[in-house]
């Protein structure tokens, strides 16, 4: 089998401030076979422009939004027979794409997620996402690195993220991966670097709990309670502020 063609999705919500520096590092990679798809949902902001500046990006616009909306939103204008999403605000290094590619060689059912360190903050902050990189790793779920990998006949298969759920969407989709035997990978051999401003606006203890709960609901199947809790929506947050 020769390398996959691969598509790295982003959603984007309004993210002006963030999409520049993840496209570049999206653009530097050492990898030769894949395109970029960004999937502006519900943009009210300069992010469609902005990414259309860039040569060969494909930019999708639709009034719609939300976290899985907009994930499978670009998976609908994908082309590519490995999905790797990566959020807007976050960072993959220059080899990235070619450990992905060499890691699902010859698999043809997998699902996967990345290790993730913070783009700033103290001691707490990192050890928290530590913490969080061992969770992931023994409880096989989706790890605070923003990046998500799988084969589309894996993402056709289980019917893609799911839009009633307000957070834990990549959990959810890994879970439901797993119990249909796709076998699941934790990428260590790099970091994704993502956006510490969940922790500015929440604080890191509040957040990574509310975290650890969203996992443990739903791997009991409470996704009910998954989506009758009360979130706060940073993207919005972060457009009023630079409104006022």
């Amino acid at each position: 089998m020769g390398a996959p063609f691969i598509s790295v999705i982003i959603p984007a919500h309004n993210e002006s401030g963030a999409i520049r520096a993840t496209l570049d590092a999206v653009i530097a990679q050492d990898y030769d076979n894949y395109e970029i798809v960004v999937a502006c949902n519900g943009c009210t902001d300069n992010t469609a422009e902005i990414c259309r500046g860039y040569e060969g990006v494909k930019v999708f616009e639709s009034g719609e939004s939300g976290m899985s909306f907009g994930k499978n939103f670009g998976a609908e204008n994908a082309t590519g027979e490995l999905f790797v999403f990566v959020d807007a605000d976050t960072l993959i290094p220059q080899s990235a794409l070619k450990i992905i590619a060499q890691a699902v060689e010859g698999k043809s059912r997998i699902i996967g997620t990345v290790a993730g360190v913070p783009d700033k903050g103290g001691i707490i902050v990192r050890g928290m996402f530590f913490i969080a990189n061992l969770f992931t790793w023994h409880k096989k779920v989706h790890a605070p690195g923003g990046v998500m990998i799988m084969q589309r006949s894996v993402f056709e298969e289980v019917g893609g993220f799911s839009p009633e759920l307000p957070q834990g969407t990549s959990t959810d989709l890994i879970l439901r991966a797993r119990k249909v035997g796709v076998e699941y990978l934790f990428f260590f051999r790099f970091k994704a670097i993502t956006s510490s401003r969940r922790f500015e606006k929440n604080g890191v203890v509040r957040q990574m709990l509310s975290w650890r709960r969203n996992h443990k609901l739903m791997e009991q199947g409470n996704c009910e309670s998954v989506r009758s809790r009360k979130y706060d929506n940073i993207r919005r947050n972060r457009e009023s502020d630079a409104r006022s």
